[in-house]
């Protein structure tokens, strides 16, 4: 298995990619934690797709 190759055209040539990864882990992490601590009022696909708009939308993946 290969890795997935990034499309450095959709990075945000302003975002500091150091700062990118700690920053998006404590994001996933305090997510999780708040959606625990809830109860778990969504499902789990939802979760993660809202994560998945939200890295879409800031071009974080």
């Amino acid at each position: 298995m290969t890795p997935k190759q990034i499309d450095m055209e959709r990075v945000d040539p302003g975002m500091d990619s150091e700062g990118t990864l700690p920053s998006t882990s404590s994001a996933l992490i305090g997510t999780g934690e708040w959606w625990s601590a809830n109860q778990m009022p969504h499902p789990p696909a939802f979760m993660a797709e809202q994560a998945m708009r939200s890295f879409e939308r800031h071009h974080m993946y």
